[in-house]
C-alpha cells in the first residue's frame, strides 16, 4: 500500500496501448473548460497523468501568449524551481540539466508535461451549450458532439462554465501564510505561492473547490496571484486532483494525498517552502519529501522560512515524528538518546527502523561524496547535519511513503 499508486498509473496507458497502435483517441474523461494558462496547464497536466482529456478553449487561447512572460516570472519569484520551469523556453534550461528524481536507489529525470499526447484532444473556439449532472457530467458542445465526464475544471476567468450548471456557489480557495503552518497542515502542502514577498501554503483540502467533482479555479485568486509560476502551478495540481478522480473513479474525499504529492513532485512541482534550499542542488527531492514528512521543521529567521542544512540534529527534535512513523524507532532511542546526533547515530538509527545490514555503513561511505554530494571526509563519530541526516533518512528510511491523512495527521497502522 505504501508505493501501490506510486507507479504513475502505469497500468491504465498498458490498458490503452491498443488504442494507440490503432490511430484511435480514447474517448475524454475530463473535461477542462477555459481560455487561460491554468486551463492549458491543467489539461496538460491530466493527459500526463495518464487519463483522456478534453479542452474545450472557447476564445482560441494560445500558450505563445505566455510564453515570454514566463522568463520574467522567474526572476520576480522568492522561491526558486517549480512546475514552471517545465515551460520555459529549452535554451533558458541550458544550464538545468540536474535529474531531480531518485527512484529505486538511482538517479532519474523528471517526467515531461507536453501537449503532444494522445490523450489530450483540444478543441479551440467551440464552447458548452448544455451540462447535465447525472451519474457523470453530461455535456453536449456547440459542434454538437456530446461526451460524459467524470471530472470537470472550469478554469475561465469568470466561472463561466459554473453558470451554466445548476451547482451555485462553490466553496472559495483558502490559503495560510508558511511561517504560520502547523506541523500537520505543512505535510498537506499541494501548492506554493507568494504575496508581496511572502510565501503562502495550500493544502490539499484547501482546494476542494468543488461539487460533484465539478472544480472551479478561483478568481480571486487569480487575480491577486499575477505571477506566471504561480498560475502555472495552480492549474498543475487542479489538473492532478481532477485527472486522480476521475482515473481511480472516486470523489476527493478519497484522494490519497501521498500519491497526490508524489505525482506532483515527479513533475517538478515546489512544494518546499525554505528559501535558503534551491532546486538545483542534486538533493533537492529529497528535502522536499523531508519536509513533507515533518521530521525535520522549517526554521523561522526574520519572518523567513529556512532549512539551515548545516545545522546539527537534535535528538529530542526528531524523537516524536519519528516515533509516529516507525514503531521499532521507539525502542532504539530506549537505549540511545544523545543530545545530537553523530553520522553513526543516523545510519543506526535507519538500519534499526528499516531493517538494513551493516553493508549500510559501507555503501553510504562509498557514495558519500559522489552520489550524495555531501562535503568533507566520511567520519562516523562527526556530528551529522541536518542536511545530510535528510537526504540518508529519506533515502533509506522513506517516511514519505508512510500514509497520512489529507490534512497531514499521522495515521497509525
Amino acid at each position: 500500500m505504501k508505493i501501490l499508486h506510486y507507479a504513475r498509473y502505469g497500468v491504465f496507458l498498458l490498458l490503452s496501448l491498443p488504442l494507440f497502435l490503432s490511430a484511435k483517441t480514447p474517448k475524454p474523461k475530463i473535461l477542462i473548460y477555459g481560455s487561460t494558462l491554468e486551463a492549458y496547464v491543467a489539461a496538460v497536466q491530466s493527459a500526463a497523468s495518464g487519463v483522456p482529456t478534453l479542452w474545450v478553449n472557447p476564445q482560441g487561447y494560445s500558450f505563445q501568449e505566455d510564453r515570454f512572460r514566463i522568463q520574467e516570472a522567474l526572476s520576480t519569484t522568492v522561491l526558486d524551481g517549480g512546475v514552471v520551469y517545465q515551460f520555459v523556453d529549452k535554451k533558458s534550461l541550458a544550464q538545468d540539466s540536474i535529474p531531480g528524481v531518485r527512484q529505486n536507489g538511482k538517479r532519474e529525470a523528471y517526467n515531461v508535461l507536453s501537449p503532444d499526447n494522445l490523450l489530450l484532444t483540444s478543441l479551440s473556439n467551440e464552447d458548452v451549450v448544455k451540462i447535465v449532472r447525472g451519474k457523470t457530467w453530461k455535456v453536449t458542445l456547440s459542434n454538437r458532439k456530446s461526451y460524459d465526464f467524470l471530472s470537470v475544471l472550469d478554469a475561465s476567468l469568470s466561472q463561466d462554465l459554473l453558470r451554466k450548471t445548476s451547482l451555485g456557489n462553490l466553496p472559495a480557495l483558502k490559503s495560510t501564510p508558511a511561517k504560520d503552518l502547523t506541523l500537520a497542515a505543512s505535510r498537506a502542502t499541494v501548492l506554493l505561492g507568494e504575496k508581496n514577498k511572502e510565501i503562502y501554503t495550500y493544502t490539499l483540502t484547501d482546494l476542494f473547490t468543488q461539487k460533484d467533482n465539478f472544480f472551479v479555479l478561483d478568481a480571486l485568486a487569480r487575480e491577486a496571484e499575477t505571477n506566471k509560476a504561480f498560475q502555472i502551478a495552480y492549474g498543475q495540481i487542479m489538473g492532478a486532483i481532477v485527472s486522480y478522480c476521475a482515473f481511480f473513479k472516486t470523489t476527493v474525499d478519497k484522494i490519497d494525498l501521498r500519491t497526490l504529492q508524489n505525482e506532483l513532485l515527479t513533475f517538478r512541482s515546489r512544494l518546499l517552502p525554505a528559501q535558503d534550499v534551491s532546486f538545483k542542488d542534486q538533493n533537492f527531492m529529497s528535502l522536499q519529501r523531508m519536509y513533507l514528512a515533518g521530521i525535520l521543521p522549517l526554521h523561522k529567521k526574520d519572518e523567513q522560512l529556512i532549512f539551515e542544512g548545516d545545522d546539527s540534529v537534535r535528538v529530542a527534535d526528531i524523537r516524536p515524528v519519528i516515533n509516529q512513523f516507525f514503531t521499532r524507532a521507539q525502542l532504539w532511542f530506549v537505549d540511545n538518546n544523545p543530545e545530537f546526533m553523530t553520522v553513526a547515530d543516523a545510519l543506526n538509527l535507519i538500519k534499526y527502523t528499516a531493517f538494513r545490514g551493516e553493508e549500510l555503513d559501507v555503501e553510504v561511505k562509498r557514495l558519500w561524496n559522489m552520489e550524495l554530494t555531501f562535503k568533507g571526509d566520511y567520519n562516523p563519530s562527526k556530528v551529522i547535519s541536518r542536511y545530510e541526516f535528510a537526504v540518508l533518512f529519506d533515502i533509506y528510511a522513506a517516511p514519505f511513503v508512510k500514509k497520512v491523512s489529507q490534512d497531514g495527521q499521522t495515521i497509525s497502522r
